[in-house]
């Protein structure tokens, strides 16, 4: 079981990253809590409705993540259904801008009848990463189980992003072979959509290589679109649906969906647009914690002509900007000095007040060493008090 313990040495390095990771970048943590009902056509032939629970945890650094997620489903004519799956990434310092990545997970499910599946994968990626674009490619092997037989899988990856204005779009293709003998790529497409208290996401994605129409659902293309509409900032409406392949890898079938359900949760600890499509469409936000990496100090000190110098410490950056009340929340950009600092001069009367920091146009951030509150939109700022 060489990829097992692959997979278990890759959460043991990921956990090292973790620990690692510098005290002033503090960790935050996030759930989310799905509430609701499912019908579900499996095989194209044989049809369900479910009542759903979902809960997701997570942690994240700035350079490493650990994040788990369950559903619970009691279907209408009788049974239940359980899966859950737990994962980590650590990401490494970054190269230009090259950024690498460490992953694993575990998963499984277990069903009524007594089926149950199994899966473990460990993956490596190097992530290249611009203001507004970015690619990456990969590989990683594992063993995957339908409940019969065990399966060595090993997969490769390619992809690229970019985002504008307030989406993010991505593409990837995913080369897998099966026990050397089932060979397929998978090709997707991934758009993510945030504006206000509306989240959109929408996927497309089609197969090219085997398929077993033994298992159903034989069509070669999939979509589906999600929306998540924030009530208040802890309560949102979640609808979803499309298609989805059949997983020949632990032997489910394909089908169609449709959700509706109830989500609670902090509207500040939500995740992405592109969080909410499958696998293909979640490695920007990735990218973004790996990039916002870095600033390790900032300061703010007053001038004699009574205006303020910020500093901040980011080495190995290649953009840093600042917004806050005092600049009418339009981006001001810094410049580098000598040391890994980046400087400007602002008018910040004394009082307390809230701002954030932008590493490489990607994520706002709340600065290091700064106390972190809830803006009236349910994010992160960093609150400092400028005495006179």
């Amino acid at each position: 079981m060489a990829p097992i313990r692959a997979v278990l040495t890759t959460l043991a390095v990921v956990a090292a990253l973790v620990t690692g990771a510098q005290a002033a970048q503090a960790q935050r943590m996030t759930s989310t809590l799905d509430v609701g009902g499912a019908s579900i056509r499996y095989a194209n032939a044989l049809a369900a409705t479910a009542a759903v629970v979902t809960p997701t945890f997570g942690v994240l650094w700035p350079r490493a993540s650990l994040g788990t997620s369950a559903s619970f489903s009691r279907f209408r004519a009788g049974g239940v259904s359980t899966q859950g799956s737990f994962t980590a990434s650590g990401y490494t310092p970054s190269v230009g801008s090259f950024t690498g990545e460490l992953a694993g997970m575990l998963g499984g499910s277990a069903h009524q009848d007594g089926t149950r599946t199994r899966q473990f994968l460990a993956t490596g990626r190097v992530h290249m990463t611009g203001s507004a674009l970015g690619a990456w490619a990969g590989g990683g092997a594992g063993r995957m189980s339908d409940g019969v037989v065990w399966r060595g899988v090993r997969v490769a990856e390619a992809g690229a992003w970019t985002r504008f204005d307030e989406a993010t779009l991505q593409a990837t293709a995913t080369p897998t072979i099966v026990d050397d003998t089932i060979r397929y790529t998978d090709l997707e497409a991934a758009l993510g959509w945030r504006g206000g208290n509306v989240e959109f996401a929408a996927t497309a994605g089609t197969r090219t290589g085997a398929h077993l129409p033994a298992l159903g659902g034989t069509a070669t293309a999939w979509g589906s679109a999600s929306a998540v509409l924030w009530l208040t900032s802890r309560m949102a409406l979640v609808v979803s649906g499309g298609s989805y392949p059949v997983d020949l890898r632990q032997g489910f079938p394909g089908g169609q969906f449709a959700t509706l359900s109830v989500r609670l949760g902090s509207r500040a600890a939500r995740p992405s647009a592109s969080e909410a499509a499958p696998v293909a469409a979640r490695a920007a936000d990735a990218l973004e914690r790996a990039a916002s990496a870095g600033a390790s100090a900032f300061t703010v000190t007053a001038l004699p002509d009574g205006r303020r110098s910020v500093r901040v410490r980011a080495t190995g950056t290649r953009s840093m900007e600042i917004m806050g009340d005092f600049t009418g929340w339009r981006p001001v950009t810094l410049t580098p000095t000598e040391g890994g600092w980046w400087t400007t001069v602002v008018e910040m009367a004394p009082g307390t007040h809230q701002l954030n920091l932008r590493v490489n146009g990607v994520a706002w951030l709340v600065p290091p060493g700064l106390l972190t509150a809830r803006d009236e939109f349910g994010g992160s700022v960093g609150v400092i008090v400028i005495e006179k």
